[in-house]
C-alpha cells in the first residue's frame, strides 16, 4: 500500500546530460513519473457533504480533518483513516495549501457557474477559500497569471470573475456592473496584479465653498502616525515624504464624482485624500478634503491614508491609531524620543523640496505608479489652490535642524510628552451629538454610558400572530424606532436618535460577538451599517436597527436585497426607551426566512420578527461600582 511506504508518490526523477561539450555532467531534478501520474489521477476515495456514496478524486481535491468548525464547507471529505490521509499529504481546512485552494475555487466554479443562484454553503465555501488563499500568499513575492475565477460582488450579488476590481475608491461598490473582489485581497492584488478602482475609475472632487479650520492632521498626530508606521516596519522614506506633502482643504462638504462606462455618479464623503501627480504619473503629494462640521470617521480616514501612503495593509491599524492614539502608542512601546525623531523627520522632509529648488543641477527621474508601491520625487508638489480658489491649511513648521532631545527644548520643538498629550485627545468632540430629547420626549440613556451584555438566550415561543395589523392602526410606538412622516403616501422618517444609539451599542457588542475590529460603512450604502472583523479575516456584514419599543423594525429594499450576502447579520436593538428590558435580537438567516407574510409595505416593516429564528442578548446600563461611587 502506498501509505505504508516512506515516499508514497515515489522519488524525483534525475535527468543527466553527459555531452562532452560540457565541462562536467549537468543534472536536473524533475517530478517523477509516479508522482506526476498519481497527482493527476482520480484514485482517492471521498464523499461530498451530506452524501453516502463514495467517489474517486485526485489528491488535491480531497480534504481530511474537516472538523465541526468547517462542517458547513462544501469540500469533499477523505474516506480514509487519518494516518493514511496525512501520509498522502492531503490538505485540511486547518492547514490548507495554495494549490488545493486554487483547485477548490476552480471546481466550485465548474460545478456552480452562476454563483448568485448557488446554495449558501457554496458561496460560503468560495469566500472561505479565497480568504485563506489571500492569507497564504502573503509570503509570495513573484507575480503570477490568474488562471482561475475569484469571488466578486456585482450589484449586491456574488459572481465569478477573472478580472475583478479592488474597491479602494469611495463609492466603488455602488457603481452598477462593477465586479468588486470580495473580502481581503491585498495579497491577491499583489500576486495576480488585480486592477484597483482608483486605477480604473475617474474620480474628481466637486468644488465646494472653503472654510477656515485648524489642521485636522496637525503636527502631533502626523508625528504619531510616522512613529507608529515605523514600529510596523513600513517604508520610512516613502511615508515621511508623503505625510510631509499632505495638504488639507477643509470645505463645507466633500462630494466626489466618479465616472465609469460613460456614466457619472456622485457620493458624499466625510473625508477624501486626493492624490496629486506629475506629468509622468509619479505621486507628488496629496490633499485631504474634509468637512469640519461633519464627523470624520476614523475607519474612512484610515483607509484613505493607507492608500495614499502606499501601505494598504495598514488601513485598520491606522484607523485604530486615529480612534485611540494614546493607547496604541503605549501598546507599541513608542517612546517620547520616537515621537521627537518622527517630528524632526517630518520637518526635514517639509523643508527638503524648498532646499532642492535652490539646486537645479540635481533632478530625479520619476517612475510611473505601480499597483502598490508608488514612487516619490523630492520636488515640491504642485499647488492647485490658486486655480480652484479653495483655502488650504498646512501645519506650521518652525525652523530648526538639531537632533531633538528628550525634553524637546533645544530648538523650540514641543517635548515628546507634549506630543503624546496632544494626540490623546485627537478627534474627540468632532461631530459628536449630545444626549437630547426630541419631539416624542425620548432622552437617550445610552449616550456615553458603558454597556454590558448578558448571555444569549433562545427566543420565546411564537406569539401566534398570523394576521397583519393594518397600517392605519400603526402608532409611532408600534413602528419602534420610526415616526410617521409628513410626506404622505405611507412614507416614514427614521428616528436618528435611537438609530445612533443602536449603532454605538452594536459597535461595543462586536467584541462580545468575537470580532477583533469594526468597520463603519454607513456612508458606503452597501445595504448594511457595520462590518465585524473576525480573527480569521472574515468580514461579517452587520445591519443595525434601533427602536424605542418592541413591536417592529424596518428594512429598505436595498437592505433586504443585501441580506442574501454570506454571513449577513441583522442586529435589532429593541426597547431603547426602557433600558431595563433592552435586548439585541440577532437575525442570522434573514434572507432565507423573511417572507412577504412578515412584512407591511412601508419599505417593509418586519412585524413578523417573532416568527424568525433569533436569540436575545440582554443590554443594561452598567451600574457604577461601589468603589467608583
Amino acid at each position: 500500500m502506498l501509505a505504508e511506504t516512506k515516499v508514497p508518490y515515489g522519488s524525483d526523477a534525475t535527468v543527466t546530460c553527459s555531452n562532452s561539450t560540457h565541462r562536467r555532467a549537468l543534472t536536473k531534478r524533475l517530478v517523477g513519473y509516479q508522482a506526476w501520474l498519481l497527482r493527476r489521477s482520480d484514485w482517492i476515495p471521498a464523499r461530498n457533504p451530506g452524501e453516502t456514496t463514495t467517489s474517486l478524486l485526485r489528491p488535491i481535491a480531497v480534504w481530511h480533518e474537516v472538523g465541526r468548525d468547517y462542517s458547513s464547507l462544501r469540500i469533499p471529505r477523505a474516506a480514509l483513516p487519518r494516518s493514511v490521509a496525512e501520509t498522502l499529504d492531503l490538505p485540511s481546512p486547518g492547514n490548507p495549501n495554495v494549490r488545493a485552494l486554487e483547485y477548490l475555487l476552480s471546481e466550485l466554479k465548474r460545478e456552480n457557474p452562476d454563483l448568485a443562484e448557488a446554495e449558501q454553503s457554496v458561496r460560503d465555501t468560495a469566500r472561505w477559500a479565497q480568504q485563506q488563499l489571500d492569507r497564504l500568499l502573503r509570503r509570495t513575492t513573484d507575480q503570477r497569471r490568474l488562471t482561475f475565477h475569484l469571488v466578486a460582488e456585482v450589484d449586491g450579488h456574488y459572481v465569478w470573475s477573472k478580472s475583478p476590481i479592488v474597491a479602494n475608491a469611495p463609492g466603488a461598490r455602488d457603481i452598477p456592473g462593477l465586479p468588486i473582489v470580495v473580502g481581503r485581497c491585498g495579497n491577491l492584488q499583489r500576486v495576480f496584479g488585480l486592477r484597483t478602482a482608483r486605477e480604473d475609475l475617474a474620480i474628481t472632487v466637486v468644488p465646494a465653498p472653503p472654510v477656515r479650520a485648524r489642521p485636522y492632521l496637525d503636527e502631533a498626530i502626523r508625528a504619531a502616525l510616522l512613529a507608529f508606521l515605523d514600529a510596523r516596519d513600513t517604508d520610512h522614506d516613502r511615508v515621511v515624504v508623503r505625510l510631509a506633502r499632505l495638504q488639507e482643504r477643509p470645505a463645507q462638504l466633500v462630494t466626489l464624482e466618479i465616472s465609469h462606462d460613460g456614466k457619472t455618479f456622485s457620493f458624499r464623503r466625510p473625508a477624501y485624500v486626493e492624490i496629486t501627480r506629475d506629468r509622468r504619473g509619479a505621486i507628488r503629494g496629496g490633499i485631504l478634503h474634509w468637512c469640519p462640521t461633519g464627523d470624520v470617521n476614523s475607519l474612512t480616514l484610515g483607509e484613505e491614508l493607507a492608500f495614499y501612503l502606499g501601505e494598504i495593509e495598514q488601513a485598520e491599524s491606522l484607523a485604530l491609531l486615529l480612534s485611540n492614539a494614546g493607547d496604541v502608542l503605549d501598546r507599541y512601546h513608542i517612546t517620547d524620543q520616537d515621537l521627537l525623531h518622527a517630528q524632526a523627520a517630518l520637518r526635514a522632509a517639509t523643508r527638503r523640496p524648498h532646499d532642492a529648488d535652490e539646486d537645479e543641477e540635481e533632478e530625479e527621474v520619476a517612475e510611473p505608479e505601480e499597483s502598490e508601491t508608488e514612487t516619490d520625487e523630492h520636488d515640491e508638489p504642485k499647488d492647485t489652490s490658486a486655480e480652484t480658489g479653495d483655502a488650504e491649511t498646512t501645519t506650521p513648521q518652525p525652523a530648526g535642524d538639531g537632533i531633538p532631545t528628550a525634553d524637546g527644548r533645544a530648538d523650540g520643538r514641543a517635548s515628546g510628552s507634549q506630543i503624546r498629550e496632544a494626540v490623546q485627545t485627537f478627534g474627540r468632540g468632532r461631530g459628536e451629538a449630545a444626549a437630547s430629547a426630541d419631539v416624542d420626549g425620548y432622552v437617550s440613556p445610552w449616550r456615553d454610558a458603558p454597556v454590558e451584555f448578558g448571555a444569549p438566550v433562545e427566543a420565546p415561543e411564537r406569539s401566534g400572530r398570523d394576521k397583519h395589523r393594518s397600517s392605519e392602526s400603526e402608532t409611532s410606538e408600534a413602528t419602534g424606532g420610526w415616526r410617521p412622516g409628513t410626506a404622505g403616501g405611507g412614507f416614514i422618517d427614521p428616528d436618528r436618535e435611537s438609530e445612533a444609539d443602536a449603532i454605538e451599542i452594536a459597535k461595543q457588542y462586536a467584541h462580545e460577538y468575537g470580532a477583533i475590529g469594526v468597520r463603519d460603512v454607513q456612508e458606503q450604502n452597501r445595504g448594511w451599517d457595520l462590518e465585524f472583523v473576525m480573527p480569521d479575516g472574515r468580514l461579517i456584514p452587520v445591519e443595525v436597527k434601533g427602536s424605542r419599543g418592541n413591536t417592529a423594525f424596518m428594512i429598505t429594499r436595498n437592505e433586504r436585497k443585501a441580506s442574501s450576502v454570506a454571513e449577513y447579520l441583522l442586529l435589532w436593538v429593541a426597547n431603547l426607551r426602557n433600558p431595563e428590558h433592552a435586548v439585541i435580537r440577532r437575525f442570522a438567516h434573514l434572507s432565507s426566512e423573511l417572507r412577504d407574510e412578515h412584512l407591511v409595505a412601508l419599505s417593509w416593516t418586519v412585524e413578523g420578527w417573532d416568527a424568525l429564528s433569533y436569540d436575545e442578548v440582554p443590554v443594561r446600563v452598567q451600574a457604577p461600582s461601589s468603589e467608583s461611587a
